[in-house]
């Protein structure tokens, strides 16, 4: 859930150029974290790894397509 709440933003500022690919991987890692500890409770430490989890398999289903 909270991939797919930020992958559309994501998109859209890199597609249109309105942010670099880092800043916006940055923005998006912080707010899925965020939304894994306070939606689901997760513990810092779990959420943060289940947002480095997603984000690397979104990004390597993005880079194979």
């Amino acid at each position: 859930m909270a991939n797919l709440m930020t992958h559309p933003l994501a998109f859209i500022a890199i597609e249109k150029q309105f942010a670099w690919f880092t800043v916006v991987e940055t923005f998006v890692f912080v707010a899925e974290t965020i939304s894994y500890r306070l939606i689901l409770d997760f513990r810092w430490t779990t959420a943060w790894t289940a947002a480095v989890a997603t984000n690397a398999t979104t990004l390597s289903i993005g880079m194979l397509m």
